[in-house]
């Protein structure tokens, strides 16, 4: 159980596992500046509702769709409170997206949707003339399916292999039944184990989709909280953007605009993380989803025979506006156009693509939401405790590679130290002396002595190595223990977050692990957090 557990942090800087803009970006460094509005701050919310309040989202319309979609969805009294509480023109969200990964994928799906819970219940705290609704913006038309067809559990890793041509949200979920099998072997028959594949067989058996199957799921995990799920693949909502798509596509101003910043960027000394298109929008039908391209005056969706001209194309967005998806540049301006939304929680690589998108919010008039970074989270269980606890180690040490880790270990612990500086420094002072006595007899064999004393370092070199060896071999137990932490903290050398599914802890801890999450994550605090 975890209901023991504890919590402490370290920097960032010290993980070794952030970008500069990232780390940056958290000290307020003065070069960001230009890329984003307000700094993430709770005292940054007062000018950020003052912003958003001018804007006139359509809230109705908001509510109206979201009650369709929770229609099958078992909704907590608190969800219900909060869709109802979006009709308020002094209610706002904060808002993380992510795609509909397999069991939810790795671990930090789950921090980035505690760390949208956590910043509600502190702004509500915060803010009591205002509530605040934490949003899950399901990235439901996306492509990518290789990123999201499989899950890491206890080592092994459960791959749902399928033919898809279309937005993953649309996918058909019966053929996992053979994957939750494959999952029921692999977790077994403990209490834990059953809830669990019940849970899966619920969410994807029982509904027709990926994001309905992602929605019953995630609400299953987090709706006592609060959490609202949104599925943006939705024609209703498309009509409120279309202006936006249309402006995209046809005036192209969101790839100027975005290179514009990205060339700013890389004078700041940052990299980019976007490419922008011409187009940043794809055609979508259940089977389809292809890149709109410009040719020859005509609008042509990419390999394949569907394409428009420009009255055609403005005719089709206008009847069916769902059949235009936003890419990862224009889904941001989708996203802030319909929510009343003040903040958006993402990983480093989404921070740093939210900074060249400022120059594009302001173009469309669309308030530019303050950017967080989300928590990032390791847990040590007890067994991995108790070894570094023998091997003395500090948990900023556990993120040096291997070979350094167990280099240090055994100089710290050896009884004497294995080097032979001094007695190389020794030598090479009567080399010095040989030379001088050289050069007063014959000058031409200083080459061949300095060549013998390169031969005698070498020498000194390889002694040393092999003592080294044998004394590192003298450490073969406490190696093997520094083997087993770094496998486990660091999964085929990935930070745990970014491997490791929740199955592997929720079969360990059950309701705790998420209830730990929410008690100890904090996103406004800004550090690495080990979580005991």
């Amino acid at each position: 159980m975890l209901n023991r557990s504890t919590r402490s942090t370290i920097s960032y800087s010290d993980t070794n596992s952030f970008s500069k803009l990232v780390l940056d970006y958290l000290s307020g460094d003065e070069k960001l500046k230009p890329f984003y509005n307000l700094f993430p701050s709770i005292d940054s919310f007062k000018t950020a509702i003052d912003l958003k309040s001018k804007e006139k989202t359509n809230r109705e319309l908001l509510v109206k769709v979201l009650e369709q979609q929770y229609l099958d969805i078992d909704a907590s009294e608190l969800v219900k409170n909060n869709i109802k509480s979006l009709l308020d023109k002094n209610t706002y969200t904060v808002t993380t997206g992510h795609q509909l990964c397999l069991f939810t994928g790795p671990l930090y799906f789950l921090y980035k949707v505690v760390d949208i819970i956590n910043l509600a219940k502190t702004l509500n705290q915060h803010y009591p003339d205002h509530d605040f609704v934490p949003i899950y913006w399901m990235v439901t038309e996306d492509h990518d399916f290789a990123e999201i067809n499989h899950a890491h559990v206890f080592g092994k890793k459960i791959e749902w292999v399928k033919e898809v041509a279309g937005p993953i949200g649309r996918i058909e979920t019966t053929s996992l039944e053979s994957i939750i099998v494959e999952l029921e072997e692999v977790l077994g028959d403990h209490e834990n184990a059953k809830y669990l594949i019940g849970l899966f067989k619920d969410s994807y058996l029982k509904h027709d989709n990926l994001a309905k199957a992602t929605q019953y799921l995630v609400n299953e995990l987090f709706g006592e909280y609060g959490l609202v799920i949104l599925d943006p693949d939705c024609k209703e909502l498309k009509n409120e953007f279309t202006d936006i798509i249309k402006s995209d596509i046809i005036e192209q101003t969101n790839y100027k605009l975005v290179n514009e910043t990205i060339d700013e960027l890389k004078s700041a000394g940052y990299h980019d993380q976007v490419k922008p298109r011409e187009i940043n929008v794809f055609y979508l039908e259940d089977d389809l989803r292809a890149r709109i391209v410009e040719e020859s005056g005509k609008y042509q969706v990419l390999d394949n025979e569907i394409s428009f001209t420009k009255e055609e194309l403005e005719n089709e967005l206008e009847k069916n506006s769902e059949k235009f998806g936003p890419n990862v540049v224009t889904r941001p301006l989708y996203q802030e156009k319909i929510l009343p939304n003040l903040a958006y929680i993402g990983g480093g690589a989404e921070v740093a693509y939210w900074f060249e998108y400022k120059k594009m919010f302001e173009h469309h008039n669309i308030a530019f939401p303050i950017i967080f970074l989300r928590n990032s989270v390791m847990v040590l269980d007890e067994a991995t405790q108790k070894n570094m606890e023998k091997l003395q180690l500090i948990e900023t040490q556990l993120f040096k590679d291997e070979n350094t880790l167990i280099k240090e270990y055994v100089e710290a612990n050896s009884n004497e130290e294995i080097t032979l500086k001094e007695e190389m420094n020794a030598m090479n002072e009567i080399f010095v002396k040989v030379v001088k006595k050289t050069e007063y007899v014959d000058k031409s064999l200083v080459g061949m002595i300095m060549a013998e004393n390169k031969k005698q370092v070498n020498a000194f070199n390889n002694i040393e190595g092999r003592l080294r060896k044998a004394e590192k071999a003298k450490f073969e137990t406490e190696q093997n223990k520094i083997n087993k932490i770094k496998e486990k903290l660091f999964p085929d050398g990935h930070l745990q977050e970014r491997h490791d599914n929740f199955i592997t802890y929720y079969m360990r801890y059950e309701k705790d692990f998420i209830g730990s999450l929410i008690e100890h994550l904090d996103p406004l605090e800004f550090k690495f957090t080990i979580l005991k």
